[in-house]
């Protein structure tokens, strides 16, 4: 249907019939689909000729160009032509396109013609199509490739073998091209007749001479090539005409090691995707030739070791049993000392370890570090493998040159069984546990150490397999062995915060008051770890219960920090910081502690603006400031925390915080630098404005004792100098060579001058003076693609914008940047609507003729008009003039969002969300997701205003999803905006990443605005139960607010029960009573 246009694959299924419709309808062929211009999907997917004539004729441009970084459409600079040729196997679409008026030879970024760009298509049909409509076959790109796939001057590609009979090669060779020519990965055309396995044409090069064991620049001779065909044909022409059998023994590897391994021997081994699989037609040829089963490549991989570890079916399955009845050396070695035994045992099964052993394969063996194959079957073998090995005499506590034995390399994981699925507490063991089993029953010592002197029982630890834990304790390990730190297995699992483990750790008789050398103890009663995350996630009331219970409150970490400037470096900072800063100055705690560079929390909290999310940022230092951090207190460099708030971009908020609270705008760091200076080096424009209106001393030399100027002409091209410089300072920087067709930045980030002048300056005579000078008031940037006019509605002035208007500014110009990025899409007017406060801006744009219904094309926002982005704007000002305008308050996006929605998930302002719905926003409205409003401020945004105001305005507080609506957010509970609040934790819903972690705020409003904390999901969990497991910090809220901590959801467990094994809960007084009644119940 048309409601469907949006959607990538429209154009795949679309009759002409129901474009027809769709146009008639009203749907603008010129509006983005899929990140591009529609005519690109059309062009891409369209079946029916027709599609392209209906879509041009109502104003689709058939060349239009697609901007840089542009991917799923084509390549940079790409024509839907150009798309069509590449990817759309229908030669009607081409003739269509050509009649519409495509250009035949338009030029991509990298001088592509559609020709070129053919050479990727399936169908030959199409590059026919495109010569017959009378394209350049001779036109070259900027690698030099002449357009026409099949002339002869390509006859050394891929693209010519694909598409030419063989008769073409007789062709080219009569025109007298040089069989042995190379194209730049050294391949000449009898590697690439090999390679797509046309004997013919490869009789017909070597009848003209070609050389039958000519290499490329990886050594592969087209023997190699030929290697990897299924067939035998090409490896016995080739072999006849004298090509070396073993070409390539001990550097590349011989053709049947290729043969044997798939690889198909090509330089650009892209063209022809990689590996092809085992070919035993070209295996048996070879060795009926003779060739060496012994021989080795570079690295000392032998034929019989290649077919190891592989995957192989039907009679190739005892291919390795095959080359050693042939005479393949069971006990041959590659570089590393490895044996076919040691790689078998690390991946193959019984029967093929067996024949080895069977065929006189050494069974004690070591590589060249000192592993044994039990090693290797440790690491990744097959568990049934182990007692194999073991019967053969392999030593199952034998130690590699790292002093470890198979057991310790079992339990330690590695990337690819760290995570292994489904867990060992699920009633599925995981392949290590079992491996594990297979050692101990052959003899491992479960008590053996490592150098560090960690058990296998400590190493286990890091496993998320519980039943490796009990396995090795049944078999004689120490639950209480110490390593070198002094550190027990319980030490280590309290580290890891893994509870399960913990339990049975106790449960198998670990002492819980075992201290280590530095006298931790092996379960305390709280543990917060070397970060500052957990008391950074973690509620007011369990952290004052954890220092009550011993943590020391300015114990420091090895660079020196205290516990709260690691919670301000924390990626986790900050859930209740506010109150959490209260208990620990209550506690004693230096709030203008110094680590060892000198910094504060303060300092950190500033530095790391990263690791706190932007909206959260000023809490965390106001609420520092308030508790008396020392704004002029500097670090070892001098620097104080307004000397590092002062190279950002826009610090402004951060700036007035700290000279309100009392910071010097004009103190040095030990550079010599003011904060001046940091804003003015770092071209941070809009922080250099706060400090001056806060008294900033311009006039101040810097270390090097001068005073900079922001305008001075040497600073050209910068943000800073056209914040500052007057009409007349450009005039007269122009006047002395500047120039106004410069470009700034560097690749994606390329921006013309005028560009960086528009949003900029405040000036709007010194645009007028760029425009008359004759900068480009069209120029696009390199990354979004936008034009000047884009920039001037994103952060100018009214007049900035008015005076590109006047050079020619299209007011409807459409971005046409990188897919991904949010502001692809988008006209002028939904960046003015978006992003900047004065409403005069949206006023010049609407009164210039600019879309008020525009439909963005942005990836995951497809269809918002500018209204939509109106809602994240703190001036509700900007809402009121498009809705003047004639905006629809209930505009629908292909997401099926209102601009309420939008509102709501992204606003901070609630007089915005209040004004919406005076003016007749649906607050119950549901997206196509289900969600309302109301679900969209719980999920993405953390300002509780905006829940208050839309509960004040009507939404239903309880609202669940509709029956037939899936839950978003790939979660299977029932969602509610409560439900949706508390378990927003790095999920992506509807495409929109999520703002912020920490809610609680939120939470409380819904609470506040009725929602029922009695409700449960389909597991039968309130909201207690999700906070206890995903949002700790706000537990002890839903309790004062009435929470029942009792009740029991689908698995019998109680909120308690998960608060229990929360890291960040352990200071409450009810899970400490808890916690020491279950380690009572252990005691004998």
């Amino acid at each position: 249907t048309c409601h469907h246009w949006p959607n990538w694959d429209f154009f795949t299924l679309a009759s002409a019939g129901l474009v027809r419709e769709c146009l008639e309808e009203g749907v603008d062929p010129r509006d983005p689909v899929n990140h591009a211009p529609a005519i690109f999907s059309a062009a891409l997917r369209a079946t029916d000729p027709a599609v392209i004539s209906l879509i041009t004729a109502a104003g689709a441009d058939p060349n239009a160009r697609l901007g840089e970084g542009r991917w799923g459409g084509g390549r940079p600079g790409y024509t839907s032509l150009h798309s069509a040729a590449a990817s759309n196997p229908m030669s009607g679409v081409i003739v269509a396109l050509l009649e519409a008026g495509a250009d035949i030879d338009a030029r991509s970024n990298e001088g592509a013609t559609p020709l070129h760009a053919a050479w990727g298509n399936p169908n030959p049909s199409v590059f026919r199509a495109l010569l017959r409509g009378g394209a350049d076959p001779l036109a070259r790109d900027e690698r030099g490739r002449v357009a026409d796939p099949t002339s002869c001057l390509n006859w050394n590609t891929e693209v010519f073998n694909r598409l030419t009979s063989p008769s073409e090669f007789e062709r080219c060779v009569r025109l007298g091209e040089d069989v042995d020519t190379r194209d730049s990965d050294g391949n000449a055309p009898l590697h690439w007749a090999a390679a797509t396995d046309r004997p013919t044409a490869v009789t017909t090069l070597l009848d003209a001479g070609a050389d039958p064991n000519v290499r490329n620049n990886t050594g592969a001779t087209p023997l190699h090539v030929a290697a990897t065909n299924q067939g035998p044909d090409i490896v016995s022409l080739l072999l006849d005409a004298g090509a070396e059998l073993n070409a390539g023994e001990g550097t590349w590897g011989t053709p049947l090691l290729h043969a044997i391994s798939g690889r198909n021997g090509m330089s650009n081994r892209w063209r022809l995707r990689g590996s092809r699989g085992i070919s035993e037609a070209a295996i048996n040829a070879l060795v009926e030739a003779g060739a060496t089963l012994n021989a080795t490549d570079s690295a000392g991989t032998t034929p019989l070791m290649q077919s190891l570890n592989r995957r192989r079916e039907g009679t190739l399955a005892d291919l390795p049993m095959r080359l050693l009845a042939l005479g393949a050396d069971p006990n041959s070695r590659d570089i590393q000392g490895r044996t076919p035994l040691f790689v078998a045992a690390s991946g193959e099964g019984p029967a093929v370890v067996r024949t080895l052993l069977a065929a006189g394969a050494d069974p004690k063996a070591l590589t060249n570090d000192g592993a044994s194959a039990l090693h290797a079957a440790a690491v990744s073998g097959v568990p049934e493998v182990i007692p194999i090995l073991a019967d053969a005499g392999v030593d199952p506590n034998g130690l590699n040159d790292d002093a470890l034995a198979p057991l310790q390399l079992v339990v330690t994981p590695s990337r690819s069984n760290r995570w292994w699925l489904p867990f060992g507490n699920e009633g599925v063991r995981s392949p290590t546990a079992l491996r594990a089993a297979a050692l101990l029953t052959a003899g491992a010592n479960p008590n053996a150490s490592n150098p560090e002197g960690d058990t296998p029982l400590h190493l286990s630890l890091w496993h998320r397999d519980t039943t490796l834990v009990p396995e090795l304790v049944q078999a004689g390990a120490n639950v209480n062995a110490r390593n070198d730190k002094g550190e027990t297995p319980l030490h280590l699992a309290r580290a890891q915060g893994r509870r399960a483990t913990i339990r049975t750790l106790l449960r198998l008789g670990a002492d819980p008051d075992a201290r280590d050398n530095a006298g931790r103890l092996a379960d305390p009663v709280c543990y917060w770890g070397p970060s500052g995350a957990v008391p950074a996630g973690s509620p007011a009331e369990s952290v004052r219960g954890c220092l009550e219970s011993g943590i020391p409150v300015d114990a420091r970490d090895e660079e020196g920090a205290t516990y709260l400037a690691r919670m301000v470096s924390s990626r986790g900072c900050c859930a209740d910081f506010a109150n959490v800063l209260q208990v620990f100055v209550a506690a004693g705690a230096d709030v203008n502690a110094q680590d060892d560079a000198g910094r504060t929390p303060l300092h950190r909290a500033v530095a790391n603006p990263g690791r706190i999310r932007g909206w959260l940022l000023p809490v965390v230092i106001s609420a520092l400031l308030d508790a008396g951090a020392d704004p002029n207190a500097q670090d070892s460099e001098g620097s104080t925390p307004l000397h590092l708030a002062a190279g950002r971009a826009d610090a402004s908020p951060l700036v007035s915080l700290l000279i309100e609270a009392g910071a010097d705008p004009n103190g040095h760091n030990n550079a010599g630098e003011t904060p001046l200076h940091i804003a003015f080096r770092t071209d941070a424009p809009a922080t250099a404005s706060t400090l001056l209106q806060y008294g900033a001393d311009p006039a101040v030399p810097d270390g090097a004792g001068e005073v900079p100027d922001p305008a001075a002409c040497d600073r050209w091209g910068t943000s800073t100098f056209f914040t500052f410089a007057t009409a007349d300072i450009v005039a007269g920087c122009i006047a002395a060579g500047a120039d106004v067709h410069s470009v700034h930045g560097r690749g994606t980030r390329a921006m013309p001058l005028i560009s960086v002048a528009v949003g900029s300056s405040r000036d709007a005579g010194a645009i007028s003076v760029l425009l008359e000078a004759g900068a480009d008031p069209h120029a696009r940037d390199a990354f979004y693609q936008y034009t000047p006019l884009h920039h001037a509605a994103q952060s100018g002035t009214a007049g900035v914008a008015s005076a590109l208007l006047n050079a020619g500014a299209d007011p409807n110009a459409w971005a046409t940047g990188f897919h991904i990025d949010w502001g692809w899409g988008w006209t002028p007017l939904h960046l003015a609507a978006r992003s900047n406060t004065d409403p005069d801006v949206v006023k010049v744009l609407l009164e210039a003729g600019a879309d008020f219904d525009a439909r963005s094309g942005e990836s995951y926002r497809e269809g918002l008009t500018p209204l939509h982005y109106a809602g994240w704007n703190p001036n509700r000002g900007i809402a009121a003039a498009l809705l003047d305008a004639g905006a629809d308050v209930n505009a629908l996006s292909h997401g099926g969002r209102t601009p309420l929605h939008d509102a709501a998930g992204n606003a901070s302002n609630p007089a915005v969300i209040e004004f919406l719905i005076a003016a007749g926003a649906e607050v119950n409205a549901r997206d196509n997701n289900g969600d309302t409003p109301l679900h969209s401020a719980a999920w993405y945004n953390p300002h509780p205003q905006i829940v208050t105001a839309l509960i004040a305005g009507g939404a239903d507080v309880d609202a669940r999803d509709p029956d037939g609506y899936a839950p978003s957010g790939r979660r299977a509970n029932d969602r509610t905006p409560l439900f949706m609040a508390i378990r927003r934790d790095g999920v992506f819903s509807g495409g929109q990443p999520m703002p912020s972690r920490f809610n609680v705020p939120v939470v409380a409003a819904l609470v506040r605005g009725g929602a029922d904390l009695k409700q449960t999901d389909k597991y039968g969990q309130t909201p207690l139960h999700a906070v206890a497991l995903v949002r700790p910090a706000a537990y002890p809220l839903l309790i004062r607010m009435g929470a029942d901590p009792h009740v029991r959801d689908a698995y019998g467990k109680t909120p308690l029960d998960y608060a229990v094994d929360s890291g960040s809960l352990e200071g409450l007084l009810e899970v400490r009573r808890l916690r020491e009644a279950m380690r009572r119940s252990r005691e004998p």
